[in-house]
């Protein structure tokens, strides 16, 4: 209970830290969850976002690492501490409210999401990784979700995934946001989150891309 108390107060339980005032220049932005001092595999995450012209905007579940503030200053255009409540479902659900409300959605073409909990890696895979999601830009798909689930019910899980703007525009996507209420608990962010989001919207979504399906990998 007092966590959800706490909860309830946007302002005490997210600070922003790092502000590069460009965001609103941007057409495609990510918003990336993260717990804890950033790795090397987080970081060449972000540039690689950088590089194909995604603003990242990064949300930590725990006080940022000293040391890893001057990397943000210049790789994010806007950067959260965040009390962790509700994971990185949680952390998608503030940000992206927060980015609604401020008015960066409205001309906003393509908005990701990632988290740090995939090890990311460079090189072929990188440039791999790129040109798949420059081919879904350039497609009529209206999603690109990195991994599918069938365990429980059929879902998407919130590795990453980037959706077109008559999604993430969408009443009904916002209403989503809306209402849920993180915890955090793995099983609540899974059924509650992932799977429910999953029933309601994406798996509803007919010309979706799956990166890493079972027959491609």
């Amino acid at each position: 209970l007092n966590s959800l108390k706490r909860y309830k107060n946007f302002s005490k339980r997210i600070k922003k830290f790092t502000n590069s005032g460009e965001i609103e220049k941007y057409k495609k932005i990510c918003i990336f969850a993260s717990y804890g001092k950033l790795s090397t595999s987080s970081k060449l995450y972000i540039k690689a976002l950088g590089e194909i012209n995604y603003g990242v905007v990064f949300v930590n579940n725990l006080p940022i690492a000293p040391d890893d503030y001057e990397f943000l200053k210049n790789n994010s255009i806007l950067s959260f501490n965040r009390i962790n409540l509700g994971r990185d479902v949680g952390a998608f659900k503030d940000i992206f409210l927060y980015l609604s409300s401020s008015g960066y959605l409205d001309n906003l073409e393509l908005l990701g999401f990632a988290n740090d909990s995939v090890q990311f890696i460079p090189g072929k895979y990188a440039n791999k990784f790129q040109k798949s999601i420059k081919k879904f830009e350039e497609s009529n798909s209206e999603a690109l979700f990195t991994h599918f689930s069938n365990q429980s019910e059929p879902h998407f899980q919130s590795f990453f995934s980037i959706l077109k703007s008559n999604i993430f525009r969408s009443n009904q996507y916002k209403s989503f946001w809306k209402k849920y209420l993180p915890i955090s608990n793995r099983e609540h962010s899974i059924h509650n989150g992932e799977i429910k989001i999953s029933s309601k919207i994406y798996n509803k979504i007919k010309n979706k891309t799956v990166l890493y399906s079972t027959s491609n990998l």
